[in-house]
């Protein structure tokens, strides 16, 4: 699954690459309250993303509009990823299918277990090989609380590629992250199914301090 970001620090980055504006500028993001500005989707952080015609920012788990409350959503459910293979499926997501964005980060965080029961773990920090955004796709809604609309987002994941099965050989699953070319067509709305296959994303996946030279790349 995917719960640990590293979030773009400059709202510039990402309108170069993306060509997109946002609605307001706050300059720099601030992360999380850690040293290597690794973010945590259980704090629920707002994020910057990029939308159809424009770009925002939404929180991390996505609320669907027959929730009561959002405490007590979460409480109940948890939304920070959705598998792509039963989005449709799905109560919380399904209404929220044609709803596409993409979460612009300069990395995500898997664990590797090292043992059978997972009791100990490498975390590995996971980015593009190239010095471009790793884009993930995702879905959305703005959901109303107390008068006010806010967005609010979910992962989209599929099966783990070569490398990813390697990293993450709990759950053997990754986030989609999407080529340049298949930016516009997920925000387009093509079909879910063809987003499903990650084989030919190339990733770079380094160690933390438990091996810190240790470094997988898989071309």
């Amino acid at each position: 699954m995917c719960y640990f970001v590293n979030p773009v620090q400059k709202l510039s980055t990402i309108e170069k690459q993306y060509r997109k504006k946002f609605k307001d500028k706050n300059g720099a993001i601030a992360p999380d309250e850690t040293h290597r500005a690794k973010v945590s989707g259980f704090s629920y952080p707002e994020l910057p993303l990029i939308l159809p015609n424009t770009a925002d920012f939404g929180i991390w788990g996505l609320i669907p509009d027959f929730a009561k409350s959002v405490d007590a959503f979460r409480k109940e459910t948890n939304t920070l990823n959705a598998r792509i293979e039963t989005l449709a499926e799905k109560a919380v997501f399904k209404s929220s299918l044609n709803n596409r964005c993409i979460l612009p980060v300069q990395s995500f965080f898997e664990y590797q277990w090292l043992d059978a029961k997972g009791k100990q773990k490498r975390l590995f920090e996971i980015s593009a090989t190239s010095d471009n955004l790793l884009s993930l796709a995702c879905i959305f809604n703005s959901y109303e609380n107390w008068g006010k609309r806010f967005l609010s987002f979910s992962i989209i994941t599929t099966q783990a590629n070569e490398l990813m099965a390697e990293i993450h050989n709990s759950k053997k699953r990754m986030p989609v992250v999407l080529e340049a070319e298949e930016v516009g067509l997920w925000l387009q709305r093509e079909s879910i199914t063809s987003f499903e296959n990650r084989n030919k994303i190339k990733l770079k996946a380094v160690a933390e301090p438990l091996e810190p030279d240790a470094q997988l790349s898989l071309f």
